[in-house]
C-alpha cells in the first residue's frame, strides 16, 4: 500500500507531519436525484496531535503522523468518479490556492482501495454515513460501475467554481431584490400611516378661480371681483364645503374636474338663494330631502335617472316652490349640460338672471319678484325652447326684446301672463318659425298685432285675453294673416277691444285642427258664417257679449259634433230662434244663451233631450223666447243646472224632473208657468239651490221636499202657493237662506226648526202666517242676520230689538245679547242657544 500511496503522489517521502494520506471509502453525492459512489477522501496531516474537525473521538489523541479528515471534495464526472486530492501547504503555494487553480489530478482510485490508515475504515464510513444521510434525505444509490456505464463526465475545478459563483450570483441578485422590496413596502406602509389631508386646498382654490374667470367677459378678469374670495360668501361657503366633502383633489380627468364644478355651482346656489334660512326642502313630495348629502349631486335631484345624463352630468333642476330668495349666482354657468331650469314660485328677487348656460332648453321663472329688464346675455340661449315669465308683478319696465327674439327661433313655448310688461308686439316675432305656443294674457302691450304673426306657420294656441276691456290697450283690426295658420288649435283673445269678422273662407282650412275658440267682449262683427259647419274639431265655442254680431244662429252648427261648450250669451243682436240641429251635438255638455234677449221661438226644443251629456243649460233672459219645457229633459241624466229665469216660458213643470238624479240647481220664473210643484222633485236630494219666482204655480208646498237635505237656499217667492210651512222642512240642517215671501201662506211658524241656526236670511213676509219666530231661527252661526216678516202678526222677541220698522228685523249680535252665566260662549249648536232679549 506504500507503493500505491508513492504512486499517487510524488511526495510519499516527506515528513511525516505533511505526508499526505488516503483512505478508502464510498462516498456519495446527490446530482439529479441519484447518488454518485466515489471512491476517495482527501486527507491533510494534523500537526501537533492536532486533531482535524472530522476525526473520530478514538483519533483524536493519535501519533504525530496520524491524519484527520478535513473535507470531501468529489468531483463527478459522465465518464468516471475521480478525486481530486488536498496537498500539503508546501506542495503548492497558498497564492496559486487562492487564485482557484486546479490541483492536480494523480490518479484514478478504484472503490474499496485503501492507500492509508491514518483513520480506520469504519470510522471514516461511519463519518460518510452520516453526511450522506444528512444532506441527502432520499435518493437512489447507485454504484460507481453504474456510473461508468453512464458515461457522466467528469466536472473540472473551474465549472465547479463557475457553477458555485453563478449560484452565489443569484442568492445576491434575489437578496438585493427581496431588501428593495421589503424597503419599499415598509415606506409604503409608513406613509399610509401618515395623516394627510387628500384634498390640496390651495390648488383647489386656484382651480376654481381660474375657472370663475373664464365666466366674465374679456374686461372683467379681475380675480378680486371674486365672491370667491370674500369670507363667508356663498361661493367662500361652497369651497369650505368641498374641501371636508371632495376624497380627493386634484383628480385625474376632466370630467371629474367638471363633476367638482358642478357641484360648486350647486351649493353656491343653495347658499345664494337663502339655504339653511329659507329652502324648504323638508317636504318629501319635493323629492330634495337629500341635497348635499354626499358630493354626487345626482342624488342629490328627485330623479336622478331623469335629472342627470349617462356621463352623470346635471341636466334638469327642478327647484320651484321652495322659498328661494335674493337672486341666482354667476356660477349656475358651470352647469354646461343643464337643459331644464324650474325655479317658479320663489321669492327670487332683482334682475332677471343673465348668468345661465346657453345648453338651457327650458327656463321657468314664473310667480317670482323679478324687476328690470330683459338682460342683453339672454340672447345667448339659443337652444331655448320653453320660456315662461308669468306673474311677475314687478316687471314694470319690461318690454318684448326686438333683438333677443330673432335669437330664439327654435323657441316653441313663450309665456308672458300676468305681468306688467309693456310696450308693443315687435315685427321679429315673425323670426319665432317653431314658436307652437304664444300666451299673453293680462298684460299691458299695446298698438297692433303685427300682420308677421301669420308667419307662425307651427302655432298651435294663442292666448292673449285680458281681465276686462278697460286693461287692453291693443288697437285695430285682428291681421287676417291669422286664419291661414292651419296648425292652430285654440285662439282665446276675450276682452281686447280688436275688431274683426270670422272669414268663412278660411276655416276649411282650420276644420281638422281648431279645438278652442274665445271672442267673448270683442268687437266680434257681421253674422255667423255658415262656414262653421266645418270646424268639426271645434269642443269650445265662446261667442258671448258682442254688441255688434248678428244674424242667426246657422243650424250647420248641427254638423259641429265635437262641440262640448256653446256661450252666445249676451249676444243681443242674435236674432231667429234655435235651430233643432242641436239636437244632433251628442257631446254637448254646456249650452248659454242667456240674456241674448233677440232670440224668439222655443227656447228648449225637444231635440235637445238627444243631448244626453249636457250638465248646464242657461236661458235667462230670453225674454222673447216661449214655449214649454219638454218633457225630453228627463232624459239629460247627467243634467246640473237648469238656468229658466226671466223668459216667457209657458206650461207646468215636468214631472220628469224628478229623474234627475244629479240635479242640483233649478232657477225658472215667468208668469207662462203654471201648475205645481212637482212631489217628484223631492227624490232629487243633490239639489243645492231651488229658485221658483214670479210665476203662477199654486198649490202647497209638497212634504216631500224634506228630504232635500243639501239644500243651503230655497227661494220660492212670489207665486201663488198657499197652505202652510210644512215640518218635515226642519231637516233642512244646511240652509243659509230662505224666502218664501209673497205667497197665500197662512196658519203658524212651525216652532221645530231647530236645525235652521245657519240662516242668515229669512223672509217670510207676504203673506198671512203668525206665531213666534223662534230663538232657533235667529241665525246662530251667521255673522249678519236679517228678517223679513209681517210685524203685525208675527212676533220675534228672541230676535230682534224691534220689529215694526220697515218690516225689516235686524238681529243683534248674539255675544252682546248672551246671558251672565258660567262659561257662556258663541253657540255651539241649536241646544245651546241662549235668550236674546228683545
Amino acid at each position: 500500500m506504500a507503493a500505491a500511496a508513492e504512486r499517487l503522489h510524488p511526495a510519499s517521502n516527506m515528513d511525516s507531519e505533511k505526508k499526505l494520506a488516503m483512505s478508502g471509502a464510498e462516498a456519495s453525492v446527490l446530482k439529479s436525484g441519484r447518488v454518485a459512489s466515489v471512491s476517495g477522501v482527501g486527507a491533510i496531516p494534523v500537526k501537533n496531535n492536532e486533531a482535524g474537525p472530522m476525526a473520530s473521538p478514538a483519533r483524536q489523541n493519535a501519533n504525530p503522523g496520524a491524519v484527520a479528515i478535513a473535507g470531501m471534495d468529489a468531483m463527478v464526472s459522465d465518464a468516471e468518479a475521480s478525486i481530486a486530492f488536498g496537498y500539503a501547504p508546501g506542495d503548492l503555494d497558498h497564492e496559486r490556492a487562492e487564485q482557484g487553480e486546479q490541483p492536480p489530478i494523480f490518479d484514478t482510485v478504484e472503490s474499496g482501495e485503501v492507500m492509508a490508515q491514518a483513520i480506520t475504515r469504519d470510522d471514516l464510513e461511519e463519518e460518510v454515513q452520516r453526511r450522506i444521510i444528512a444532506e441527502a434525505a432520499v435518493g437512489e444509490v447507485v454504484s460507481p460501475e453504474e456510473m461508468r456505464n453512464n458515461k457522466h463526465k467528469e466536472k473540472t475545478p473551474q465549472q465547479v467554481f463557475k457553477e458555485r459563483a453563478t449560484i452565489c450570483l443569484i442568492v445576491t441578485i434575489a437578496t438585493v431584490v427581496f431588501v428593495s422590496v421589503m424597503v419599499a413596502f415598509v415606506g409604503y406602509r409608513d406613509k399610509q400611516e401618515e395623516p394627510q389631508d387628500p384634498v390640496n386646498q390651495a390648488q383647489l382654490k386656484s382651480f376654481l378661480e381660474q375657472e370663475t374667470v373664464k365666466l366674465y367677459d374679456d374686461n372683467a378678469t379681475d380675480v378680486q371681483r371674486l365672491e370667491l374670495s370674500i369670507d363667508d360668501s356663498p361661493q367662500d361657503k361652497a369651497f369650505q364645503w368641498l374641501t371636508t366633502s371632495l376624497e380627493a383633489f386634484p383628480v385625474n380627468t376632466s370630467q371629474e374636474e367638471q363633476q367638482i364644478l358642478e357641484t360648486y355651482a350647486l351649493v353656491t346656489l343653495f347658499h345664494a338663494t337663502g339655504g339653511n334660512n329659507t329652502w324648504d326642502i323638508t317636504n318629501p313630495d319635493l323629492g330634495l330631502n337629500s341635497w348635499m348629502v354626499g358630493t354626487d349631486a345626482c342624488l342629490w335631484l328627485p330623479e336622478p335617472k331623469e335629472d342627470c345624463n349617462d356621463n352623470g352630468f346635471v341636466q334638469r333642476l327642478t327647484l320651484a316652490g321652495i322659498n328661494m330668495t335674493k337672486s341666482l349666482p354667476l356660477e349656475m354657468l358651470f352647469l354646461t349640460t343643464l337643459h331644464q331650469l324650474n325655479v317658479a314660485q320663489n321669492r327670487l328677487s332683482g334682475s332677471l338672471p343673465a348668468a345661465l348656460p346657453p345648453s338651457l332648453q327650458s327656463l321657468l321663472l314664473d310667480d317670482n319678484d323679478f324687476q328690470g329688464e330683459f338682460p342683453s346675455d339672454m340672447v345667448q340661449l339659443t337652444n331655448l325652447r320653453e320660456f315662461t315669465i308669468t306673474q311677475n308683478d314687478l316687471l314694470t319696465d319690461a318690454t318684448l326684446p326686438h333683438d333677443m327674439l330673432p335669437a330664439w327661433s327654435n323657441l316653441q313655448i313663450l309665456r308672458i301672463d300676468d305681468t306688467p310688461i309693456r310696450g308693443t308686439i315687435p315685427t321679429t316675432l315673425g323670426n319665432l318659425t317653431a314658436l307652437q305656443e304664444l300666451s299673453a294674457s293680462r298684460v299691458r302691450l299695446s298698438g297692433t298685432i303685427p300682420t308677421e304673426i301669420g308667419l307662425l306657420q307651427n302655432l298651435e294656441i294663442l292666448y292673449m285675453p285680458q281681465s276686462n276691456a278697460l286693461d287692453s290697450n291693443l288697437t285695430g283690426n285682428l291681421p287676417e294673416e291669422l286664419w291661414t295658420i292651419t296648425t292652430l288649435k285654440q285662439i282665446e283673445m276675450n276682452y281686447i277691444g280688436l275688431s274683426f269678422t270670422i272669414p268663412g273662407e278660411h276655416l276649411r282650412s282650420l276644420g281638422s285642427s281648431l279645438q278652442h275658440i274665445n271672442f267673448g267682449t270683442t268687437r266680434l262683427a257681421g253674422t255667423l258664417p255658415t262656414e262653421l259647419g266645418l270646424l268639426t274639431s271645434l269642443e269650445i265655442m265662446e261667442l258671448d257679449n258682442s254688441a255688434i254680431l248678428g244674424g242667426t244662429i246657422p243650424s250647420e252648427i248641427g254638423l259641429m259634433k265635437s262641440l262640448r261648450v256653446v256661450d252666445m250669451s249676451r249676444d243681443p243682436n242674435l236674432q231667429g230662434s234655435l235651430p233643432t240641429e242641436v239636437g244632433n251635438l251628442a257631446n254637448l255638455e254646456s249650452f248659454w244663451l242667456f240674456s241674448s234677449v233677440s232670440l224668439t221661438g222655443s227656447l228648449v226644443p225637444s231635440e235637445l233631450g238627444r243631448c244626453t251629456k249636457l250638465q248646464s243649460i242657461n236661458m235667462k233672459g230670453t225674454q222673447h223666447s216661449s214655449g214649454p219645457i219638454p218633457t225630453e229633459v228627463g232624459l239629460l241624466t247627467d243634467l246640473v243646472d237648469l238656468e229658466l229665469l226671466r223668459t216667457n216660458m209657458t206650461g207646468p213643470l215636468p214631472s220628469e224632473l224628478g229623474l234627475l238624479k244629479k240635479f242640483e240647481i233649478l232657477t225658472l220664473g215667468g208668469k207662462g208657468i203654471t201648475g205645481t210643484l212637482p212631489t217628484e222633485l223631492g227624490q232629487a236630494s243633490s239639489f243645492t239651490k231651488l229658485l221658483i219666482a214670479g210665476t203662477n204655480i199654486a198649490g202647497t208646498f209638497p212634504t216631500e221636499y224634506g228630504n232635500l237635505v243639501n239644500l243651503d237656499k230655497f227661494a220660492v217667492d212670489r207665486n201663488m202657493i198657499s197652505g202652510t210651512l210644512p215640518v218635515t222642512y226642519a231637516a233642512w240642517n244646511k240652509l243659509d237662506s230662505i224666502s218664501v215671501n209673497d205667497n197665500l201662506l197662512t196658519g203658524t211658524f212651525p216652532m221645530v226648526y231647530k236645525d235652521w241656526y245657519k240662516v242668515s236670511r229669512l223672509n217670510i213676509q207676504g203673506n198671512n202666517l203668525t206665531g213666534d219666530i223662534g230663538r232657533y231661527t235667529c241665525g246662530g252661526w251667521a255673522e249678519e242676520y236679517t228678517l223679513q216678516a209681517d210685524c203685525e202678526e208675527v212676533e220675534c222677541t228672541h230676535c230682534c230689538t224691534h220689529c215694526c220698522v220697515g218690516s225689516v228685523c235686524t238681529a243683534l249680535n248674539p255675544e252682546e245679547n248672551q246671558e251672565s252665566t258660567p262659561g257662556a260662549g258663541r253657540p255651539t249648536g241649536p241646544q245651546f242657544f241662549p235668550p236674546i232679549r228683545g
